[in-house]
Parts: structure tokens; C-alpha cells; sequence
């Protein structure tokens, strides 16, 4: 199987995968067919098989993310949490951790979106890098929520928008983290409209 065969099929299936977990029938599900002490357990149990699936489907899209390890830790309807791993290499070059941040703003964005699709551009990125990468990563990135709805209501509205956010990048032997300030564009691509060609 060609490699961007492998690569539409696994983003239909993380697209369905979140498009049922977020579903109001499955979450009525939850409510009313478990017992309420075992809410907590089953969040926490979704959101980690959603984010090992997630992450494990990122590998086959990005070589070099699979040679640094990269892993999707944790992820909600406001923030992301990945993982770089070193490795082998002296260092973590920057490209690697931009592949990692355009991949995961796919993501999390996907589960906003629903099944649309989407083009997507890193626009802009401004960092301040004050430690070498050098050892593993983790990367966090959060919105706030009440800008996060408003940015993406235009986005509905207008079928362009850009957002603005920074992205911390932390080593796992440090205390302190680099930050990185990015802008994102999307644009809604209009699904194709066959209604008008019935019978025709």
C-alpha cells in the first residue's frame, strides 16, 4: 500500500474517531447507561486511546517524527500536550519540532471541525530560544477558550481566519521553557455540492 494511501486512510479514521467521541449520543450514552462513580475513569480511558491512536497514526505521516519519537500525550477541547524524544541525535533540530507543531494544530483542530476539511498554514513563527535541544522535549500549547469559540465562529462565518498562540517547549531536565509564538491560518474548503446533478 502507497504511503499516501496508508496516510488518507489513517486521517479518515482519526477524523471518525473523533467525531464519535465527541458525538452527543455517545456522551448521553456514557450518562445514562454507566454508573455515574465510573464518569472520571471512562473520560480519562478515552482521552488516552484517542491520544495513543492519534499518535501512533503520526508516525506513518512523518518519518522524522518516528525517529525522534513523537507522541501525543494529552488532548482536550482547549490544549495539547507532545512528546520529542533525543534519541540517538545530539540535538533536536527545530524543523522536527515545527513538523510536530503543524501536525498536532491539524489535530486539534479537526476535533473542532468535525469531518470539514481544511487547508492549513503556519504563517508565522517568532521563538525565543534560550536552551539548546539537547535532550527530550515536551511541548504544550493551550487557548483560551472564550477566544478559542470566537476565532473559531469567524472561521465558520467568514471560511478563513487566522489564530494567534504561543507554544511551550520545555526540556525534561530544565525547569524553564522557550517559548514560541505562532500564527495559524485555515481555510474551510467547500465540500462539493452533487444535489444539482440528480438525474442529469
Amino acid at each position: 500500500m502507497k504511503l499516501a494511501t496508508r496516510t488518507k486512510e489513517l486521517s479518515q479514521l482519526i477524523e471518525n474517531q473523533i467525531q464519535y467521541l465527541e458525538s452527543p449520543d455517545f456522551q448521553l450514552w456514557v450518562q445514562n447507561k454507566t454508573p455515574r462513580l465510573l464518569h472520571p475513569l471512562i473520560k480519562f480511558a478515552l482521552n488516552y486511546s484517542l491520544s495513543y491512536s492519534l499518535s501512533y497514526a503520526l508516525d506513518w505521516i512523518r518519518p522524522e517524527l518516528h525517529r525522534h519519537g513523537f507522541r501525543i500525550t494529552h488532548m482536550d477541547l482547549a490544549s495539547m500536550e507532545a512528546r520529542l524524544r533525543l534519541g540517538k541525535y545530539k540535538e533536536i533540530p527545530f524543523s522536527v519540532f515545527a513538523s510536530g507543531l503543524e501536525q498536532s494544530l491539524k489535530l486539534f483542530f479537526a476535533q473542532h471541525l468535525g469531518g470539514a476539511q481544511i487547508e492549513m498554514e503556519i504563517s508565522s513563527i517568532q521563538f525565543q530560544k534560550k536552551h539548546k535541544w539537547n535532550h527530550n522535549l515536551q511541548i504544550k500549547f493551550s487557548f483560551d477558550e472564550k477566544k478559542l469559540d470566537h476565532d473559531l465562529y469567524l472561521l465558520q462565518k467568514n471560511k478563513f481566519h487566522e489564530f494567534e498562540n504561543h507554544v511551550a517547549v520545555r526540556l525534561e531536565n530544565k525547569k524553564t521553557a522557550d517559548q514560541i509564538n505562532f500564527k495559524v491560518t485555515l481555510k474551510l474548503i467547500p465540500m462539493l455540492d452533487y444535489s444539482n446533478t440528480k438525474g442529469s
